[in-house]
């Protein structure tokens, strides 16, 4: 009795174990919402105005490759647009900003074979030379040489830069004016812009500087005898400056017109191709007083004291001229790395600082006033 009854059990149990075995496949065929094992599951499109749990991940996988710096907030929003945008160009694929399935899928391979740097530090890497636009006339005591045996201030850190990577060292030489450097650097024909750039909120809004390795003052060199007659007698020769209509001259393409605008409302810019030629301009009164930094404002009397008889020199002690390195506006990473370096080497200068170390270059280096 008992045997039968055990058989008739595992009958009854295979039965149902088939039934139920049945019922599955039954279900996987007939029911149309049911996705059968091994079918890939197909990526939800990912634009502007998408949240959720799917564009966490999106920006999750961003931020480890590097594209991405916000919050993760689920929201697609115009960050997260744009690092899809900036992953999209450098993968090669259509760029729209969109994450589609195509982007997701390489997206994925990428991040499971992740860089081990990040894409701005990569592409030097990859290329093996880091590339540093730099003005083509020289400048001591930042860069002076020619292209074929450079050296200064600027080279020596640039040189440091690329031994920090361990990359070559490549300068590209073929900007006019300092705008022109800052402007090679957005159109990404550098990595690099280091020409004693003054940094300006115009030109920050193109590209991403370093912190200041020199800090200076703005300076004024100025023809004695065409300030005294502007003066008469009554005010400085700064507030002289400052308060009336004449000739200041400073070079074409750099900062020095903006400033002086800010500086001195009443004056009027001439543009000269140099600095030499702002100089001379000066000493022949063609204008009243030459604008730049004080550093090239001492080189002058520097080199030729007795230019100290027709000029005089003037460090504007309320202004601020911080000299920095530029770089592309999305490489987040080299200006970190720029940016440790500066701190590690402790590059700090003052404008005293620079005429000290750099004198007798300056002497040998600088025509005659």
């Amino acid at each position: 009795m008992g045997h039968s009854f055990r058989k008739v059990v595992r009958s009854a149990l295979r039965w149902v174990a088939l039934l139920s075995v049945l019922m599955g496949v039954w279900w996987t065929v007939g029911t149309p919402t049911a996705i059968a094992v091994g079918m890939p599951v197909p990526a939800i499109i990912l634009q502007p105005g998408s949240e959720g749990a799917a564009v966490e991940s999106l920006q999750t996988q961003l931020q480890q490759q590097g594209y991405f710096n916000g919050d993760i907030t689920g929201q697609y929003d115009d960050i997260t647009q744009q690092a899809v945008l900036s992953f999209q160009l450098e993968a090669g694929l259509p760029a729209d900003g969109i994450a589609g399935s195509v982007t997701q899928d390489r997206l994925a391979e990428s991040d499971a074979a992740r860089r081990s740097m990040p894409p701005d530090i990569q592409r030097i890497l990859d290329r093996g030379k880091l590339v540093v636009a730099v003005l083509g006339k020289d400048n001591a005591p930042f860069f002076m040489g020619g292209a074929q045996s450079p050296t200064g201030l600027d080279i020596k850190i640039a040189e440091g830069l690329a031994d920090a990577l361990g990359v070559e060292l490549e300068f590209n030489r073929s900007a006019t004016t300092f705008n022109d450097v800052v402007e090679q650097v957005y159109q990404l024909k550098a990595d690099i812009a280091i020409s004693k750039l003054s940094r300006t909120l115009s030109r920050a809004q193109r590209v991403r500087f370093s912190r200041p390795y020199v800090n200076m003052r703005q300076g004024l060199l100025i023809n004695r005898v065409q300030i005294a007659q502007q003066a008469d007698g009554s005010s400085s020769p700064v507030e002289a400056i400052r308060n009336f209509s004449g000739k200041v001259g400073v070079i074409k393409g750099s900062s020095y017109a903006g400033f002086l605008n800010q500086k001195f409302p009443g004056a009027t810019v001439d543009e000269y191709p140099t600095w030499d030629d702002v100089v001379e301009a000066v000493i022949r009164g063609d204008v009243q007083a030459a604008y730049r930094d004080e550093l090239e404002v001492k080189k002058v009397i520097l080199k030729n004291p007795d230019a100290a008889l027709r000029l005089q020199t003037i460090a504007l002690t309320d202004t601020k001229d911080p000299i920095a390195m530029a770089m592309p506006w999305d490489s987040d990473h080299l200006r970190a790395f720029v940016d440790q370096y500066l701190d590690y080497q402790e590059l700090d200068y003052t404008a005293d600082m620079v005429l000290e170390e750099y004198a007798d270059t300056l002497r040998a280096d600088l025509p005659p006033a």
